[in-house]
């Protein structure tokens, strides 16, 4: 589909997801200690360097902008259909997985290494059980979204109206 509203939506998102320069990492994250202390199951909480991410730190008054999921090595698990791909691709920071969510690509599975010089805070779910835990992961590493679709539904994002013809 490459009509005039697709393409501005492309178009503008393009715009707002590339980096500000005024970005300041406030604290280094040393990465060995990093990956000693992250579980799967944690939660990622991430400072955005975009344009998107001001705006979402602006509209929810956080500082936070983006949220994802550790799943370690989920994906490279002897069960893993994507084991081969997500091991020659990331080498051993495919042991070190997330999942989350960009707007255009949907649902995707990136190395924890990428958010290196960003400011982030982990949280742990509190009294989860193991069981259910390892049932949430399965849950999310099966997602898959699209940012377009989700633009398209009345009152969600931008919704209709945004952009002529797009509902």
């Amino acid at each position: 589909m490459n009509s005039k509203p697709s393409r501005l939506r492309k178009f503008i998102l393009n715009k707002l997801e590339k980096p500000r320069k005024s970005y300041q990492q406030r604290v280094y994250n040393n990465l060995d200690r990093l990956y000693g202390a992250i579980r799967p199951g944690d939660v990622v909480l991430v400072e955005g360097r975009s344009e998107m991410s001001r705006l979402i730190k602006l509209f929810t008054q956080s500082n936070w902008s983006h949220v994802t999921m550790y799943i370690g090595k989920a994906w490279i698990d002897p069960d893993s259909k994507q084991k081969d791909s997500y091991l020659k691709r990331y080498g051993k920071d495919a042991n070190h997985m997330l999942i989350e969510t960009f707007s255009g690509e949907g649902v995707i599975a990136s190395p924890l290494i990428k958010y290196k010089d960003y400011n982030i805070r982990i949280c742990r779910p509190y009294g989860i059980v193991e069981s259910d835990l390892r049932r949430v992961i399965e849950q999310v590493i099966g997602k898959r979204m699209n940012i377009e679709g989700f633009l398209k539904q009345p009152g969600r994002g931008f919704g209709c109206g945004f952009i002529p013809g797009s509902c």
